[in-house]
């Protein structure tokens, strides 16, 4: 059953009836550690900071969620340790943009550092991108904002190409125990979309049972929200290693040719 508090259905008529036009603030989190890349690594700089085609991974978010007009501000979410780094090499460079953009000090995880940047934002309407999701793009999120205003949250996915096996562990080393069928899976990605008081009561919910979910729309499958799904292009791919580093620049700089 879908869970949307009576006030939040009357507060998302009244969006919805604004000439089908929503503000929405774009919410990057960037408070990650990166340990697969470090360990990889000789810089202990998180993975969003790091370089591709001659600038942080992060800003190339900040670049394609500037370029969209339904986006009224963007907030960074950045460790403590990293947020006058994050300042000087993201926020500062792009001080400049129509799009007002705002630095949040992260949680003690993921799912803290969501809830922050949501509740920074001022906008009715909220999409939550991982910030090393540099490849993510403007048409992807254009279909995932018109989701949203019909659906009120929804996420963008993509299809899952590999045959997926479901393994155990026995004396003798891992084995398979069945294939899983392909048709009904779909790999999550971001941004991850919502309005902003339905978003801020999924992870109040959370807070209260001691839930901890693996991302924002997990928050409102607890909760027993229906969340939609828009399907969206295989290049939004996550720097999670060097070689997806490497990989990266390798894009960026053939594209720039």
């Amino acid at each position: 059953m879908r869970y949307l508090p009576a006030t939040l259905l009357k507060q998302r008529s009244i969006l919805m009836d604004s000439n089908n036009s929503a503000d929405v603030s774009a919410v990057i989190l960037a408070g990650g550690k990166g340990t697969r890349i470090a360990s990889n690594s000789s810089s202990d700089i998180p993975k969003q900071y790091l370089e591709i085609g001659g600038k942080p991974v992060l800003s190339y978010s900040v670049d394609t969620f500037s370029s969209l007009p339904f986006i009224s501000e963007i907030i960074v979410v950045a460790s403590r340790e990293w947020l006058n780094y994050c300042n000087t090499h993201v926020v500062e460079p792009n001080a400049g943009r129509e799009v007002n953009i705002k630095l949040v000090e992260g949680g003690i995880d993921r799912q803290e550092s969501s809830l922050n940047g949501v509740k920074a934002a001022s906008a009715p309407y909220v999409m939550v991108h991982d910030g090393a999701r540099p490849f993510v793009s403007p048409d992807d999120i254009r279909l995932l904002y018109a989701r949203l205003l019909s659906a009120g949250a929804a996420i963008l996915a993509i299809p899952i190409i590999n045959t997926i096996k479901e393994v155990a562990e026995t004396l003798e080393g891992t084995k398979i125990v069945r294939t899983v069928p392909r048709d009904t899976l779909l790999g999550a990605v971001t941004p991850q979309a919502f309005q902003r008081d339905l978003l801020i009561e999924a992870h109040r919910l959370a807070q209260e049972s001691n839930f901890s979910g693996t991302d924002d729309a997990s928050l409102l499958e607890h909760m027993g929200s229906d969340v939609e799904v828009v399907t969206g292009s295989p290049a939004n791919i996550k720097i999670t290693t060097n070689e997806d580093l490497v990989y990266a620049d390798f894009l960026v700089r053939m594209f720039n040719q």
